[in-house]
């Protein structure tokens, strides 16, 4: 079920290839607990690989793949422990593969900002470099990153321009929910992913209950099965090649489906009106008459209970990455900030803004702050990678879940708190300038306010205190009956 499995289940157990088991692309065998402990392909370990040839432009369409279920012990990385010095070198690697990247973001977000620019052209960029493709097994042409290790380097991506990081967090979700689902999607979305196309998202409907929806999959005169409705928050399907979709069928029935943006029917609508992320690339989607066929579309499977929850789990810490950079970034404009100023307050302590001690506390303080935002981050990633190593039907599990979920959710808090708190102190370092719209500083509060607007936390520490009082089962996701 997972792709990744911990080392001790390795040298504990005897794994035999089951008859007739293929993995790739083309039926390529793979002899899988014997290739996951020797594979090692040090142009990967080095973040070395490039987008293969013909991914760009960007919107190219789908290609025929083989739909060989995968292993489940397959990648490459199993017998690789989370956050070993070899992991931490990946991270680095990627972190510096992208940096030309990365530094041309950070420099014109604020412009951006200010001049309601999306960013397409950054996007285009990361996915040439092959920044869709960190998390794709490599057997698949990625590059085989742990979650954690994805989600470290998108919290550098963040700090760089937080809008860019949430645009692929429906990218990251569909890569991560493909390893943990193993259906029959799972090896066609990697190929998507290694060959440069991008997922965005699709399925929201403004009413914001996944259990409702009013969009229709129903017959059309032809016979042909139709999607028709208009879906809203859509982040990232501005710049995506491919969105989810979901309709309910005329028995009641709620399908999702991964539909092409530019297919005849689909308008993708940058109207997004949200006061904070507003180059995510999300609006609204409107399907008219979409034709739901096999040729061009693919329908996703219903996950299976204990996969659901962990993927609830991630989709959370996509979005807290995106937090984590958010107050990194706005500790870096406030340095730059006071250490651009010539001249201090009147009531300053020194007439250098940079050697005053009530600046270099502000800056202190909202930098800790940072601080315990990257901490708390860093813990629940890597029990994330934990929990993720450990098969769905272990005894075990269950247990390794709650514990998963109330720790996001403990995390999500202090995360959520220490960064509206950085992204506010941080204009206590100056005066009028600090605030003129050129300099865009408030983007950083409007973008961490966005984000946190996702899964509301004070929910979430509800949960958290109602399991540990009364040894109830957390809600692990969105499932509850009318939400």
């Amino acid at each position: 079920m997972h792709r990744h499995v911990c080392t001790r289940l390795l040298t504990t157990q005897r794994l035999e290839k089951p008859a007739g088991v293929t993995v790739g692309h083309a039926g390529r065998s793979r002899e899988s607990a014997a290739y996951a402990e020797t594979c090692q392909d040090a142009a990967c370990a080095q973040g070395s690989i490039r987008a293969p040839s013909g991914a760009l432009p960007h919107r190219l369409r789908m290609s025929a793949v083989p739909l060989e279920r995968p292993h489940r012990f397959a990648s490459p990385l199993t017998a690789q422990k989370s956050w070993s010095p070899q992991a931490g070198s990946r991270v680095d690697n990627a972190i510096r593969r992208f940096a030309p990247e990365f530094a041309q973001i950070k420099s014109t977000a604020a412009a951006r900002e200010t001049e309601g620019e999306q960013p397409d052209a950054a996007i285009a960029g990361l996915v040439e470099q092959g920044f869709g493709r960190l998390s794709v097994p490599r057997e698949f042409g990625g590059d085989g990153l742990l979650p954690s290790e994805v989600l470290a380097v998108l919290v550098a991506l963040a700090r760089a321009d937080s809008n860019i990081a949430h645009a692929f967090r429906p990218h990251v979700n569909a890569i991560e929910s493909a390893f943990l689902s193993q259906d029959a999607n799972t090896n066609w979305i990697y190929a998507q992913a290694a060959q440069g196309r991008i997922f965005g998202s699709g399925s929201n409907e403004r009413h914001g209950a996944v259990s409702r929806v009013s969009s229709t999959i129903t017959r059309s005169p032809s016979g042909d099965r139709v999607l028709n409705g208009t879906k809203y928050f859509t982040t990232g399907s501005l710049f995506a090649d491919w969105t989810s979709a979901s309709g309910v069928t005329e028995d009641g029935t709620v399908e999702v489906f991964f539909v092409p943006t530019d297919a005849p029917g689909v308008t993708v609508h940058p109207d997004w009106g949200g006061f904070g992320q507003r180059g995510s690339g999300s609006g609204s989607i409107t399907f008219a008459g979409v034709r739901l066929d096999e040729a061009t579309t693919r329908r996703v499977e219903q996950q299976a209970t204990g996969v659901q929850e962990v993927i609830f789990a991630f989709w959370q810490l996509v979005l807290l990455a995106v937090e984590v950079g958010i107050a990194q970034s706005a500790v870096d404009d406030a340095v730059a900030y006071v250490r651009a100023r010539d001249h201090n307050f009147s009531h300053g302590l020194s007439a250098s803004p940079a050697e005053d001690p009530v600046i270099q506390s502000v800056i202190g303080e909202a930098s800790s702050l940072a601080f315990s935002a990257e901490s708390a981050f860093a813990h629940v990633t890597r029990l994330y990678d934990q929990v993720h190593g450990i098969p769905t039907d272990s005894p075990e599990y269950p247990a390794a879940l709650t514990r998963l979920s109330l720790s996001v959710f403990q995390a999500q808090a202090v995360i959520v708190d220490a960064t509206l708190a950085v992204t506010t102190k941080i204009f206590d370092v100056g005066g009028a300038t600090e605030i003129e719209r050129r300099s865009a500083l408030d983007r950083h509060w409007r973008n961490a306010r966005t984000v946190a607007q996702h899964n509301p936390h004070r929910f979430r520490v509800r949960e958290v205190g109602s399991t540990l009082l009364t040894d109830s089962e957390p809600d692990y996701g969105w499932g509850r009956p009318g939400q």
